[in-house]
């Protein structure tokens, strides 16, 4: 078949490809802890009988015929029911004699579908019977809803093989079956509803035969299993050794549909399994025939009957052969790991499994994490006056899904080492479920629990610290959950409550036990309390009452009433009591102070989850009183007592959220605090966790020496760790880290395998808080002087369980300064602050120093675990500051007469600590202020006419540090002034108009108008006042001075006359040519002519020429004025052409006046050839020589025939 239908490998090596199976273990859990918080959990029982270790052989799967004959029974109610019995013999068929050649021959009890007889499943009688085993297929006599008579059915069944096996049974039992049948292994199967039976009677089979008599039945197989009866969570308390399960489905059963009754029950179910989903097989062809009825409501199958029963008993006897004969070497056939051991795989099924259950080796711890004891709940615990001991015995230990007792001693002397010490004297009380225990409180106390269905009775004698127990004898109907307490005035034993540890039933009963006698006593007491399951109850000898608080009723509602309890009248009543008492709860720790008539309460459940406060109950006055609410983790079913010696309460283990508790904590009443005494299994981060197992074979034979020892932190996600295996000692032994682990408690596993066939065995254990660690290297502070400086906890310290860490405010912090001496003062405004200010005088010092500051740093943990506490110490180093100048007095406001100079001496203003001198680094003075310093004397005044107010920040320091700013004010004082000139003198362009506005010429500081008039001047310029202007307009041409000009400014009073001088500046004027056409050459000469007019020089001028845009050459010209005119002259010079070619050429003209440059001017001149004609053009463009001619004639007579040739290409007929 394809890989997909194939199976595919598996995830781990605890559990296979399950995708539908992979919330079982939250779900699981889940279970776990509303079963406790409800009381409600399955009857704990005693380990299952042990297997026995003999087993009989595997066979092959045809060795045999198979004999049968038909069987009436008796069920426990005593009615009778049909089945048939199949067998090995020598021939086929009814009748035939047993064939016991490889007796004894494990037996199977295989129930029937819905609607089904015995007789319908010849094919697996038949098929196990020739394979070597004894098959009994039964009706559906029983429904899968009535687990209580279904398991008793089997007690009934194993008596009848029981009488076949020991006497050769009735007339109609098989001939010569005595003495063939294996009893000590045997197992259950069955089809559809027949199938969640079976899985009901194995899995309820330890609640009800708690005693371990009879053998469980160790094999479960089934066939298209049909949870209508059952429901898919079936309750189990233990399963029988190596409690593997095999399921067989069709992937087209529409009768139980897979994923709604094998998926949703396998996720519950706590074993390990394997489900092969038969493709094409349906629910109907596990059975001999199919009527046309049954096809109808089943899916169609693909392969035929025959097909798939013999797939399934191919798949069924290796599962036999390995759990009921312990064949492992028929673990890879049982398992489908023939081809891959990592990877089952069958050619006709799809195959998921979960093998975390397995139990395929015997496997107890031999050591462990503990040097105490382990963690449990519901232990007996009590303080012995005689020894002054607290005396630990027994409790639980849930490991799922065993609920292993424990019958370990422990005594705690708190006046010796204080640790707990092992008591392995014999003869003490063994697996008990949930006892109550009372002591006299002098020497004397009584037991009572359960070990089956019937109640042990043990008493305790102090005098030689031993166990004893009662002989049988009538007991009280609850043997669980009850409790007891020591009735001083009537000198016997109370009890009241529980429930029966083999059956659901909840007794009210209230019970009297007479020491002396050895007898239970049942009062028929009336009205009472309604707390039946786990309440405390104590007695007060002031009262000569019973009190009884707390419990659980049968509907799991928690009570927080207070009951009294009154022998003569063998009556409770219920007691109103005033102020506070505790909220309902059951399963609380108690004890009692007899000294002091206190009774003390902690913790239990409630309908909110565990409780972890304390109550005292003075039992003179009736009233109670909260002691403490946080300490100890809050937990049920914890153990308590009062140490009268050590006036301590002292509290052990207990039922927690997150596992089972083996702390000890101890209550000091006097200072209301609770310290954590001892946890056993404690580690720390930095520790390992030590595991190790004897590991035998099923026969108690050695492992293979290629055993797998694994092991593993539950519910974490860390991956496993290899183990090692001793082959010498059969000794598996793992270490593990608790890194990644949370503080809390755990549980560890360790498991053994070959090629996935394993076992596994599980402790508790606390991962304990570490305290937290300093940091490396400590940091050092660094702040200035008179600073502070904020230290975050964080720094300082950090907790490898993750733990936030805070300051212990309550402690000052401690601090050593060195030399010179500093002060600090610490301040914590968070706990994960510090403050330290510096607070030292630092008058005339300039050295640094340093401060040791050691403060408490604790991690902050949740209030059930133990908080740490670490020193840590380091520096801080404060600096000396070179400080600024202080202001020591203000300079105030200066008072100046406009145009006043005021000193003043800055020194005096400021300080340095130092006794540095002070130094002005700038000034900065406002508009119209002027200032300067020479050292520290400041010089100010107002600008000229100015007067106001400002200022004058000044910078100052002391050569070192930061400057400060020290602010002078200044007020300046108006005085009457004349009206002032801003020019004496005018300067103006040759040529140029100048106007400039009377109020730029001359101004009155005080801010009077002015009035302006003129005197006369030189006439080269006129000068005139128009429209609030000063006009200058100096003749054409001049340049020059005139000083004769005076302006008067009038303003009030004040007149002035300020004589005014204008200076013209000449500027030079453009320089014009006019040329005369060149002559023609002779003898390489040419004449040029020209007349100059500049009106700023009389020359000299210089000609500037090229030929031809060569480059410029200069030549003086000969210059005269021309007639009157005196700015116009006329000039001549040759101009030399011996470097000219012949021909036509350019020549450039310009004149140079000694600035400026006149415009080009250019002729053509034409140099002949002496020796042949030329023309020559004057003033125009140059000659056309005639070969141009006659090459232009031709290039246009040529283009006009290409044009004449397009156009005929174009249309030939136009």
């Amino acid at each position: 078949m394809s890989e997909a239908a194939s199976g595919s490998k598996a995830e781990n090596a605890e559990a296979s490809v399950m995708p539908r199976t992979r919330g079982s273990a939250l779900l699981l859990s889940l279970l776990m802890l509303l079963a406790s918080l409800a009381l409600l959990a399955p009857a704990a029982t005693a380990a299952t009988k042990e297997e026995s270790p003999n087993f009989s052989q595997p066979v092959a799967s045809a060795r045999f015929g198979a004999g049968w004959q038909v069987l009436t029974l008796l069920d426990s109610q005593n009615e009778q029911y049909d089945a048939r019995i199949y067998y090995p013999a020598g021939s086929e068929g009814e009748g035939v004699v047993v064939d016991c050649a490889w007796s004894p021959y494990p037996w199977i009890a295989f129930h029937a579908d819905e609607g089904e007889g015995e007789d319908s499943y010849s094919w697996v009688g038949e098929g196990l019977a020739r394979a070597g085993y004894i098959v009994l297929t039964i009706d559906e006599h029983r429904a899968g809803d009535d687990a209580w008579n279904a398991v008793f059915d089997h007690w009934e069944l194993i008596a009848r093989m029981g009488n076949m096996n020991y006497t050769g049974g009735l007339n109609s039992d098989p001939q010569g079956i005595q003495g063939c049948i294996d009893m000590d292994h045997w197992g259950i199967g069955g089809h559809g509803r027949g199938a969640a039976l079976a899985a009901v009677v194995q899995g309820r089979w330890a609640a009800l035969d708690s005693s371990g008599v009879r053998q469980p039945p160790r094999a479960l197989f089934g066939l298209g299993l049909d949870t209508a009866d059952t429901g898919t969570s079936v309750q189990v308390s233990e399963l029988p050794m190596p409690a593997h399960s095999l399921f067989l489905t069709g992937t087209v059963d529409e009768v139980a549909p897979a994923d709604e009754h094998i998926d949703p029950f396998l996720t519950r179910w706590p074993g390990g399994w394997q489900l092969l989903e038969v493709v094409g097989g349906n629910h109907v062809q596990y059975e001999d025939d199919q009527s046309f009825w049954d096809n109808l409501w089943d899916g169609a199958a693909t392969i035929d009957e025959t097909e798939q029963q013999q797939h399934a008993l191919d798949s069924v006897i290796p599962y036999l052969d390995l759990v009921l004969k312990g064949d492992d070497a028929s673990w890879y056939a049982a398992s489908n790991r023939e081809s891959d051991v990592d990877d089952p795989t069958d050619s006709m099924a799809y195959v998921t499994e979960d093998l975390r259950g397995d139990q395929f080796y015997h496997i107890g711890l031999s050591a462990s994490i503990t040097d105490g004891p382990r963690a449990r709940y519901s232990s007996t615990m009590f303080f012995d006056p005689l020894s002054n001991r607290t005396i630990l015995h027994g409790g639980m230990f849930w490991d799922w899904p065993d609920l292993p007792y424990l019958d370990d001693t422990w005594t705690l002397d708190m006046s010796d080492s204080g640790s707990w010490q092992s008591d392995s004297s014999s003869g003490r009380p063994g697996d008990l479920l949930a006892p109550a225990f009372a002591s006299d409180g002098a020497a004397d106390g009584l037991l009572y629990g359960a070990a089956d269905s019937s109640g042990d009775l043990w008493r305790w004698n102090g005098w030689s610290g031993t166990w004893s127990e009662y002989p049988a004898g009538p007991r009280p109907n609850a043997t669980g959950y009850s409790s007891i307490v020591w009735d001083a005035g009537d000198e016997t034993y109370l009890l009241y409550g529980g429930r029966n540890a083999s059956a659901w039933e909840f007794y009210n009963e209230t019970w009297s036990f007479d020491p002396a006698s050895g007898v239970w006593q049942s009062l028929n007491a009336s009205n009472s309390p309604t707390g039946i399951v786990s309440p405390a109850m104590f007695y007060s000898p002031a009262w000569n009452r019973t009190f009884l608080f707390g419990g659980m009723d049968v509907e799991g509602n928690h009570s927080n009433e207070t009951w009294m309890f009154n022998r003569e009248t063998t009556s409770w009543s219920r007691l109103q009591l005033p102020g506070a008492y505790p909220e309902a709860r059951s399963a609380a720790a108690y004890a009692i102070d007899r000294k002091q008539q206190v009774a003390y309460l902690w913790g239990g459940v409630s309908s909110k989850g565990y409780l972890g406060d304390l109550w005292a109950f003075d039992m003179q006055q009736l009233t109670w009183q909260e002691l403490a609410t946080s300490g100890p983790p809050p937990a049920q079913w914890s153990s308590m007592s009062w140490d009268s010696h050590a006036e301590r309460l002292v509290l052990f283990g207990g039922y927690l959220v997150d596992g089972q508790s083996d702390q000890t904590w101890l209550f000091d009443v006097l200072n209301s605090t609770w310290t954590l005494h001892d946890s056993t299994s404690a580690v720390t981060i930095s520790e390992m966790i030590h595991m190790e197992a004897s590991v035998s074979e099923r026969d108690l034979g050695s492992p293979p020496s290629n055993l797998t020892v694994e092991c593993r932190i539950i519910g974490s996600s860390t991956n496993w760790t290899a183990g090692s295996w001793n082959t010498s000692s059969d000794i598996a032994t793992c270490d593990m880290s608790p890194y990644g682990v949370a503080p809390g408690f755990h549980n560890a596993l360790l498991r053994v395998s070959v090629d996935h066939m394993g076992a596994r065995v599980v402790t508790s254990f606390e991962r304990a808080n570490a305290p937290p660690s300093p940091s490396d290297p400590m940091p050092s502070f660094v702040m200035e002087e008179s600073s502070t400086v904020v230290v975050n906890v964080s720094v300082l310290a950090t907790d490898v369980d993750g733990h936030d860490v805070e300051f212990d405010t309550a402690r000052t912090p401690s601090l050593t300064a060195g030399d010179p001496p500093l002060s600090l003062s610490p301040e914590f405004p968070t706990p994960e602050r510090l403050v330290l200010e510096d607070t030292t005088d630092w008058e005339s010092r300039t050295e640094d120093g340093t401060v040791k500051v050691c403060v408490d740093v604790r991690d902050v943990v949740p209030p059930q675990q133990t908080s740490f506490t670490i020193e840590v110490c380091f520096d801080v180093i404060v600096t000396a500051v070179d400080d600024q100048l202080q202001v020591v007095s203000d300079p105030g406001i200066l008072q100046l007469q406009e145009d006043e100079t005021f000193t003043l001496e800055l020194s005096q203003f400021v300080y340095d600590e130092e006794g540095a001198t002070a130094v002005v680094e700038s000034l900065d003075a406002s508009l119209g202020i002027v200032a300067s310093v020479e050292g520290t004397v400041l010089t100010v005044q107002g600008e000229l006419d100015w007067h106001g107010s400002g200022t004058v920040n000044v910078s100052m320091s002391d050569g070192t540090s930061e400057p400060i700013s020290l602010i002078v004010g200044v007020q300046v004082a108006s005085v009457p002034d004349e009206p002032r000139f801003n020019f004496t003198e005018i300067t103006l362009a040759e040529d140029e108009i100048l106007d400039m506005k009377l109020s730029d010429l001359v101004y009155d500081p005080d801010g009077e108008e002015v009035n302006v008039t003129l005197e006369a001047g030189e006439p080269v310029v006129n000068v005139s006042i128009w429209h609030q202007y000063l006009r200058i307009i100096p003749e054409a041409d001049w340049n020059g001075n005139s000083v004769n000009w005076a302006v008067v400014a009038t303003a009030g009073e004040d007149v002035v006359r300020q004589p005014m001088r204008i200076i013209v500046e000449s500027v030079n004027d453009i320089t014009t040519v006019e040329w005369q056409e060149p002559g023609q050459f002779e003898d390489n000469v040419t004449e040029l002519r020209f007349t100059v007019t500049d009106l700023d020089s009389d020359g000299p001028w210089v000609v500037q020429y090229n030929w031809d845009d060569a480059n410029w050459q200069e030549l003086s010209p000969s210059c005269a004025r021309a007639g009157e005119t005196d700015s116009s002259w006329e000039c001549q010079l040759d101009l030399l052409a011996h470097g000219l070619t012949y021909g036509d050429h350019e020549l450039n003209l310009r004149v140079f006046d000694g600035e400026d440059t006149s415009p080009d001017t250019s002729f053509w001149l034409d140099k002949n050839d002496p020796d042949a004609p030329t023309t020559s053009t004057t003033g125009g463009g140059p000659s056309i020589p005639p070969m141009v001619w006659i090459v232009g004639g031709l290039v246009a007579l040529l283009g006009g025939a290409v044009l004449l040739f397009m156009a005929w290409r174009a249309d030939p007929e136009q």
